[in-house]
């Protein structure tokens, strides 16, 4: 069948004279002087008939190709249009019946898969796909593009072929929501059928949660589990349901922990609730270092060592780190001096002041990061003033440690004091020079932080405008300067150029006077470094990229000096490595990875079960990718909690866990949210505290115990000595209502820092042995426990705070594929994970003046009502200080200080509110304050 435009309709539209023609399975389309065009009558999808005023145009539509035939009369149009149409519905059709046996061989084999008795996951569906498609010839394809085509003439087939079609296209198309319904049916059968067994499995029945995570058995599977909501028994109720519908053996499965203890308890809790089942059969299960070592002794027969000086995850890592230092230092002078570098100047992160809000904030900021004395905030220099910003703290610094004398702040030469200034205070002044040196928290561009205001730029013009007119000499450097590091280099310069001759300390006398001046601060860093050299290893990322990432750092310099640092203790590390003729733990893991993925290592395994999957590194990721790749029909059931992924300074990356099934594919996400541990009041205030942070997963726990009521309690210390008296309290609190319940209660202490440990434990021990059971964990140690009480220490901001600045340091994006935008985010789990270690009350003993923010954002977001208790006082308030919050700002505390005047009281929140009031002839002191309610337990 031929068509082609009449002659008036060639002439007058442009359209020339083409030709299209119609054959059983195919298109000819040829147009005037163009090259022939030729299209399959199935791929077309649509045919469009375009009026025009006589003439008349018809687009065909074939992917993303389209043929417009133009200048046919109205009828000619629709006798084309109807032709189309009725070619491609025949050639569909015939299609179809050439294919009609695998038609009905398909869906009968599709609803044949449908009622399998087991869960069907995505395997199970592309395998037997696959399958279909390999079979006559490969038809599924034509046939599926054909029952797909909008053009698909339906209302020509027969009733029987038309649910076959159907068949087919759920088959081959939008099966989700037909698999879906199937497989939840399948799951609530399952749960029916296997009722006794998951009431029996473990000493208490599981949840319908834990139930169905036991037998949804999807590819990939993850089960997010709330604290204390009975991880291990959906472990031990996945494998025996696995077990009991023979889905694997027991040789084919393996679970995987990230310590030996938690291996342990898992293997044990196996052993004893499945034994009946196993019948003498053991389940491996193994930590992920454990796998390694078999995995590359198997490939190489050769078990490989692991020396005893590899930095591992406990405090002999901090000190493996701190000898690599010490090392460094005296055999590699570059290093010393390097290291002296960071220290003095860049050993804190600075925050852009462009960044801050107002005025306010910043002075929060400098509150929170810096230091105190004498009433006010600022940064301790090595020559022991307190200095404004971090920018003029590492430009005393570099004056002191080259020798330099200077004056911090000395009084302006000429008297500047009228009724619009005060008397001018330069930043610095070098008197053997008779110069001035001003520092302006300025970008590069020059300009100073919006939040500063315009009275910040007038106050810099002015002063420019004094020394021009007073003849006084005077240097500008700028936080822009300091951050790219330029500072110390234009300091040099200007000083030299105006003859200063410079004195450098010996490099011994600055590492002491380093380690005196940051004192705790400095103790930290090897774990900040160890954090970072476990994520460099486990992301793979080299020496280069470390170098050409730290130039492009919002904090350039600190970034490359930190990068130089750790470059040399790497190679260091690795040397010693070499020399032993062994792996560390990192190496170890990605070695394992690399044999598994190339198939050098083979398997039987077909379900693996990971604990604590917040927990995981890339490398780690990367080993459970390989043992997956090669064995396409084997699970992955991932247990855990984002909520609870406290452990980046070992090497674990959140966003693996959050971003589950982009990592590993297609995947059955399950909850378990109901608590077994901590009442609804610390459930809730701990759940809603965690998910401010919108990048953790979303959900809400549902506790045994429903108790709501001064669940968390918020006890406030004026001084850091007054801290033993506050726990003793606390432990009065406790024991009083142990005694009334005739229980013996277990407390624990937490601290974030070792340093926390009480020195009264042992006596306290002593004095509650009858009623309380006491010990002192770090937060971090604490991680899997629980306790009926939990006291937390240390809730103050500050370097060594809670949350840490150390902990939360910007210099980790260097290593982290996809940094924690939100603030103090994996201090904020760990602050989780405190709360809820506890099943009655927790006891935060928050510092009255410098409060952590975690504590602030509690009373201020998530005081649910009821929940938070205020015991009014404690015992320190011997002190004499009034417990009145400040009338002015409403959220400081007035404190007593000594003024020039005399003494006062004075907001703790100064510089920001700065209320004052003269202290009374005899202010009350308060003793003692109501004791809490003791109506929990």
């Amino acid at each position: 069948m031929k068509f082609s435009p009449g002659f008036f309709g060639a002439l007058l539209t442009g359209a020339g004279n083409w030709e299209l023609t119609l054959k059983e399975r195919t298109l000819n389309y040829a147009a005037a002087g163009g090259n022939p065009t030729s299209v399959n009558l199935e791929s077309i999808h649509d045919v469009i008939e375009k009026s025009g005023f006589i003439w008349n145009e018809v687009v065909i539509q074939s992917g993303a190709e389209e043929i417009r035939v133009d200048g046919l009369t109205k009828g000619n149009s629709a006798q084309l249009l109807v032709a189309i149409r009725s070619h491609v519905s025949d050639a569909h059709l015939s299609r179809i019946a050439e294919n009609q046996d695998f038609l009905t061989f398909a869906a009968s084999s599709f609803e044949h898969l449908l009622k399998r008795p087991r869960y069907l996951a995505n395997y199970d569906l592309t395998n037997w796909a696959e399958e279909i498609q390999q079979r006559n010839g490969n038809p599924a394809k034509s046939v599926f593009q054909t029952l797909k085509s909008p053009l698909f003439p339906w209302d020509r087939t027969p009733e029987a072929l038309r649910q076959q079609f159907e068949t087919l296209q759920l088959a081959f198309g939008n099966k989700s929501a037909l698999i879906e319904k199937r497989n939840s049916t399948f799951v609530d059968s399952e749960l029916r059928d296997f009722d006794e067994f998951f009431r029996q499995v473990e000493k208490t029945p599981l949840t319908e949660e834990q139930s169905k995570a036991a037998v949804v058995m999807e590819d990939r599977n993850l089960l997010i589990a709330a604290a204390g909501s009975g991880k291990t028994s959906s472990v031990v109720g996945k494998i025996g349901y696995a077990l009991k519908r023979e889905i694997v053996s027991p040789e084919e499965i393996l679970v995987l922990a990230f310590n030996n203890h938690a291996a342990r308890e898992l293997e044990e809790r196996i052993s004893d609730r499945l034994g009946d089942i196993l019948c003498g059969k053991t389940i491996k299960v193994k930590t992920f270092h454990a796998l390694g070592l078999e995995i590359i002794a198997n490939v190489e027969n050769v078990k490989p060592s692991v020396p005893d000086f590899v930095a591992d995850n406990s405090g002999s890592g901090r000190t493996f780190i701190g000898d690599l230092i010490t090392t460094l230092q005296t055999s590699d002078p570059d290093f010393g001096r390097e290291w002296v570098f960071f220290n003095t100047y860049y050993f804190q992160s600075a925050t852009d002041p462009a960044t801050f809000k107002d005025a306010a904030d910043w002075e929060k900021y400098v509150k929170e990061t810096g230091d105190y004395a004498n009433g006010k905030n600022g940064y301790r220099t090595l020559n022991g003033e307190l200095v404004k910003s971090q920018g003029e703290q590492a430009i005393a610094n570099w004056l002191f440690m080259q020798g330099i004398p200077y004056e911090y702040e000395r009084s302006y030469e000429y008297n500047t004091a009228d009724q619009q200034y005060r008397q001018y205070f330069p930043d610095f002044y070098f008197p053997e020079i008779d110069t001035y040196l001003e520092h302006y928290a300025l970008d590069k561009n020059g300009n100073p932080p919006a939040a500063f205001g315009d009275k910040y730029r007038q106050s810099m013009e002015w002063k420019r405008a004094l020394h021009a007119e007073k003849g006084t000499d005077v240097i500008e450097t700028t936080f822009a300067d300091f951050q790219s590091g330029d500072l110390f280099s234009k300091l040099e310069s200007e000083l030299t150029r105006r003859g200063v001759k410079t004195k450098p300390r010996a490099l011994s006398d600055i590492h002491t006077h380093i380690k005196g001046w940051l004192n705790r601060i400095w103790a930290e860093l090897p774990g900040l470094i160890l954090t970072f050299i476990k994520h460099t290893k486990s992301n793979q990322v080299s020496a280069e990229t470390l170098k050409s990432k730290a130039k492009e750092h919002r904090q350039p310099a600190r970034a490359k000096s930190f990068v130089n640092i750790v470059c040399k203790l790497i190679a260091e590390y690795e040397k010693r490595l070499a020399a032993a003729g062994a792996l560390d733990f990192e190496d170890m893991i990605i070695k394992a990875a690399q044999y598994a993925d190339s198939g050098k290592f083979q398997h039987p395994l077909h379900l693996i079960l990971v604990d604590e999957f917040q927990d995981i590194s890339r490398a780690r990721a990367n080993l459970l990718a390989g043992l997956l790749k090669h064995s396409p029909g084997c699970k992955l059931f991932a247990v855990g909690d984002d909520w609870q992924s406290i452990y980046r300074f070992a090497g674990s990356d959140i966003g693996i866990f959050t971003n589950f099934s982009e990592n590993f594919g297609k995947t059955a996400t399950n909850f378990l949210t109901q608590t077994f541990r901590s009442n609804q009041g610390i459930a809730t205030v701990a759940a809603e505290f965690i998910q401010e942070n919108s990048a953790q997963v979303r959900k809400f726990v549902f506790a045994v115990d429903n108790t709501m009521k001064e669940t968390v309690a918020i006890i406030r210390v004026e001084k850091r000595d007054h801290v033993p008296a506050q726990i003793r309290y606390c432990l009065e609190d406790i024991a009083e209502a142990a005694r009334e319940s005739q229980t013996r209660h277990v407390v624990y202490l937490l601290g974030r820092y070792n340093h926390q440990y009480p020195a009264a434990l042992k006596e306290w021990r002593e004095e509650f042995k009858e009623w309380l059971n006491l010990d002192f964990k770090t937060v971090h140690s604490s991680k899997g426990l629980q306790a009926d009480y939990v006291i937390l220490l240390g809730l103050q901001g500050g370097k060594l705070g809670f949350p840490s600045l150390i902990a939360d340091d910007p210099l980790l994006e260097l290593v982290m594929p996809q940094p924690e935008a939100y603030p103090h985010a994996e201090e904020r789990r760990l602050f989780y994970v405190a709360l809820t270690r506890a099943r009655h009350r927790v006891y935060l003993l928050v510092s009255k003046y410098l409060p952590s923010c975690f504590a602030e954002e509690l009373e201020k977001t998530y005081g649910i009502d009821g929940t938070l208790a205020y015991p009014d006082a404690s015992p320190s308030s011997e002190s004499g200080q009034p417990s009145e919050r400040c009338p002015e700002c409403k959220k400081g505390w007035l404190r007593q200080l000594d003024g020039k005047f005399g003494p006062f009281f004075g907001c703790s929140e100064y510089p920001i509110c700065r209320y004052t009031r003269k202290v009374a002839a005899a202010e009350p002191t308060i003793i003692r304050k109501k004791p809490l309610r003791r109506d929990l337990h």
